[in-house]
């Protein structure tokens, strides 16, 4: 049988100093699930329950203003020799709504998806939730909620997850907004996307496909987000992704991966993800790395010139961690560890003996991680 083969040949010739498309990985905790939306979900014939508390994640590629998003892909060689596999897996199954489910939800209209628990359907997306809405982060929806018709999906827990996304609920946000939903292109998958569809199952993984954006897409708020994905487990979600994204003015495509990087690629650690075991736990939205549980860390200034700073906010008194900075090609520049943190600390990094350029600060303090890119100049 012919095999599918991915083209990248055309990025070949930019270079890393020019990476700067690529802004942040954002993980979104949309939605919790209650007993009531069990119901409704076993009522209804789902073939994975839908289990009390289960978490609705979205994941969204932030990009910088001027760029559009092209694909999510996973490839090989000529050889058939994998380069980067894309992976996104739970560790029991996602759940799918039984009667309005969907692999890519784009072609759903907005009356079926306000029906049962379709909005919290897990699917593959290019930057569309239904009909003539696009995906947006919940703090950035200013037209409220397409609601429910089934009066589920009402549980307002507050605190990480923001406000309810049924308008039942006042100042209720579903993170729809009205934009072109553009149909994904989906290459070389064949049967790897079953589970997003009625097919009970934890792993979806391909080594030579895409899921694409003809023509590319940009986001329909400032912040310019496009969401590629939503899933819906009462497990731990995991991912590593490897996508590719274009300047809208010079048309200079540019292709991020978490590792094993080739010519004419970017490293970009925060493609790869783990959520806590704890999903009832941690912060709304997360960038770049594993989730925080109570507590945030920020890296500044960016550009650094000289030093820049490691603030951690609410972390356990006496704990203890470490950083590390990697350099474009992952190499490790530094590796500190740092103990008896305050539960307020402040770090700061030297930075006057690096070379100008593209850093990345991964930070790990009792297992809260955050990994960004920061420019020393």
């Amino acid at each position: 049988m012919k095999k599918f083969t991915f083209l990248i040949t055309l990025v070949a010739a930019f270079s890393f100093a020019k990476s700067q498309g690529l802004e942040a990985v954002v993980v979104e905790k949309y939605y919790s699930s209650n007993a009531a939306d069990s119901i409704n979900a076993d009522n209804n014939g789902a073939i994975t329950p839908l289990h009390v508390g289960s978490i609705t994640y979205r994941v969204f590629i932030d990009m910088a203003p001027g760029y559009k998003y092209i694909q999510l892909f996973g490839n090989q060689d000529a050889s058939a020799n994998v380069l980067h596999p894309l992976v996104i897996k739970t560790t029991t199954n996602f759940y799918n709504d039984p009667n309005n489910g969907q692999v890519f939800p784009q072609g759903n209209t907005v009356i079926n998806t306000k029906k049962n628990t379709t909005l919290i359907d897990s699917w593959l997306s290019v930057g569309g939730v239904c009909s003539g809405k696009m995906g947006v982060l919940k703090t950035e929806d200013t037209d409220g909620s397409i609601g429910n018709s089934n009066n589920v999906l009402t549980n307002n827990p507050g605190g990480v997850f923001g406000v309810a996304i049924n308008s039942v609920v006042v100042g209720a946000q579903d993170g729809l907004m009205p934009g072109t939903a553009i149909a994904p292109n989906a290459l070389g998958l064949g049967a790897a996307t079953d589970v997003f569809d009625q097919s009970a199952g934890g792993t979806f993984s391909t080594t030579n496909g895409a899921i694409a954006a003809l023509g590319g897409n940009i986001g329909v708020t400032p912040s310019n987000m496009i969401l590629i994905g939503q899933f819906t487990t009462n497990g731990v979600l995991s991912f590593s992704l490897n996508i590719q994204i274009s300047n809208t003015v010079t048309n200079v495509a540019e292709i991020y991966v978490p590792n094993n990087v080739q010519q004419g690629e970017f490293l970009f650690p925060g493609l790869m993800y783990t959520s806590s075991t704890n999903t009832n736990t941690g912060v709304g939205i997360e960038t770049s790395g594993n989730e925080f549980e109570s507590a945030s860390i920020s890296i500044f200034p960016n550009p650094a010139h000289g030093f820049f700073t490691i603030n951690g906010y609410n972390v356990k008194e006496n704990t203890s961690g470490f950083y590390s900075i990697v350099d474009i090609s992952g190499r490790p520049i530094v590796t500190k560890n740092i103990s008896k943190l305050t539960q307020n600390f402040t770090e700061i990094v030297d930075l006057t003996n690096f070379k100008d350029g593209l850093y990345f600060v991964s930070v790990n303090i009792d297992g809260i991680v955050t990994t960004q890119k920061i420019i020393k100049e």
